[in-house]
């Protein structure tokens, strides 16, 4: 079925091109693309059918969705509590985010993860290695390890860590 809207500039618009186009630019959730074309205008009816036609060709995919956003998540160094928030919050099932953190983040790679980020901090600190690190310092690495959504016994464990150091 081809559903047909008249746009501001009187240009008739379809609810699968719209929903084709917004899917273009780059991996999207079911509830992203409903939500879309909602804001578009379109029907309930004529957003469903087309998310069902998306979903038969494979254009829409929550499971791939989640394991695409979780991968690139821990790429930019944010942690599992921050990603999952994110996921929970673009329609994706707690199942799905839980499958998809087991497969990528265990706590070895999370625990290494945080540490890179918390050298980050250090480096743009001046500070290395050599001495003492500031109480100031440990706190701001918490803070930015907390804000990336790390577990807190990750972020304890790192700061005692520095501390001994």
């Amino acid at each position: 079925m081809n559903f047909r809207k008249r746009d501001d500039s009187g240009m008739e618009r379809d609810c699968r091109t719209t929903a084709l186009k917004y899917i273009g630019y780059r991996e999207r959730s079911t509830l992203e693309v409903s939500s879309h074309l909602k804001e578009k205008g379109f029907s309930g009816r004529e957003i469903q059918e087309t998310i069902e036609y998306l979903k038969e060709l494979n254009y829409i995919n929550d499971e791939r969705f989640c394991m695409a956003y979780a991968s690139d998540g821990r790429s930019k160094g944010r942690g599992p509590m921050r990603i999952k928030q994110a996921l929970l919050e673009k329609g994706i099932s707690g199942e799905l985010v839980d499958i998809a953190l087991t497969e990528l983040l265990d706590p070895q790679r999370e625990k290494e993860a945080a540490l890179r980020e918390a050298d980050k901090i250090l480096r743009n600190r001046g500070e290395g290695n050599e001495g003492e690190i500031d109480e100031k310092i440990l706190a701001r690495i918490g803070r930015r390890l907390s804000g990336l959504g790390y577990h807190t016994s990750i972020i304890y464990e790192i700061i005692g860590q520095l501390r001994k150091n």
